[in-house]
């Protein structure tokens, strides 16, 4: 049972957190700017808002071709050699007759899975029994702040991005993620 001093303190630490996340990625210039000419004419009518509706975030623009996306995580870009660059997934090779936008969704559907996967087990009844750490990082209402999971050795080699483990986790039905999307417990 949640008291008021318990709430007040929750939605302090989610404060807190998102003010390390935000502080932690500042606006990047590189994906702001006007295109400039060497960006092609479908990069430029992608930015303008062309195709697949407004409702997007703006494309990504970085000397290559840009990519519209519906989420941060998707968002990349395609670099004059053929290359993806992408801030989760690095650096990528598309394979040729691939669309690199085919290619980086599955890839992120498999990375999505895979820290299902592992945070599942973090809070499966076994694994939270005998962690005594993990245990001891949660606060009054059950909740672990998503950073705390990254510092895992093999959750890191998925990820560091805290945010981005508390978004795959939005679908979990045995963990629930709180308001302010930075922390997560077990389903009561």
């Amino acid at each position: 049972p949640s008291t008021p001093a318990s709430r007040k303190a929750n939605n302090d630490a989610c404060r807190a957190s998102m003010g390390r996340f935000v502080a932690a990625f500042p606006d990047n210039p590189a994906t702001t700017a006007a295109p400039s000419p060497a960006v092609s004419s479908v990069a430029q009518s992608a930015a303008a808002g062309a195709g697949r509706g407004s409702a997007q975030q703006p494309a990504r623009l970085d000397g290559g071709r840009a990519c519209r996306s519906s989420s941060a995580a998707s968002a990349f870009t395609v670099a004059a050699d053929g290359s993806v660059h992408h801030p989760l997934l690095g650096v990528l090779e598309v394979p040729p007759g691939t669309a690199a936008e085919v290619f980086v969704n599955r890839k992120l559907k498999t990375l999505r899975k895979a820290i299902q996967k592992q945070v599942e087990h973090y809070f499966s009844d076994k694994n939270w029994r005998n962690d005594t750490y993990l245990r001891s990082q949660a606060d009054s209402d059950g909740f672990v702040e998503a950073n705390v999971l990254t510092e895992f050795e093999r959750l890191r080699s998925l990820t560091t991005d805290g945010a981005f483990v508390a978004e795959c986790m939005r679908e979990c039905s045995e963990l629930e993620v709180s308001l302010c999307g930075a922390r997560l417990r077990r389903r009561r």
